[in-house]
């Protein structure tokens, strides 16, 4: 079977990485500047179209009126072995502790400029 791209997808997922990047370039960045606004209009919506995006090409998470749990688990399992990697480079560059590990409240900007 010879599926087609669709392009307006690949774009759209083109834009949002760049502005993925663009986000995180401007973390460090706060007070009055201009660019504040920029990176928290980023970051309203970047992360949220990723999602629907995902979701519209999951197709086969649910299949014959069942999750396919398997791939449920695969998600799950590489979501633990990220945060542990996360927490461990975190924990050798002296930014955090590696007990101080929590799995329900991560994110991938709580970098040393928001402490």
């Amino acid at each position: 079977m010879n599926k087609e791209r669709d392009y307006f997808f690949d774009n759209l997922k083109a834009v949002l990485i760049f502005l993925v990047v663009l986000g995180h370039f401007l973390l460090p960045i706060r007070g009055d500047n201009p660019l504040v606004v920029v990176k928290r209009l980023i970051y309203v919506f970047h992360m949220p179209l990723f999602v629907f995006i995902s979701g519209y090409f999951a197709k086969k998470i649910y299949k014959n009126g069942q999750y396919n749990f398997k791939k449920i688990l695969y998600l799950l399992k590489a979501y633990v072995v990220f945060v542990v990697a996360i927490q461990i480079v975190y924990a050798i560059a002296g930014f955090e502790k590696f007990t101080e590990i929590d799995f329900f409240s991560q994110s991938g900007a709580r970098g040393i400029y928001l402490q």
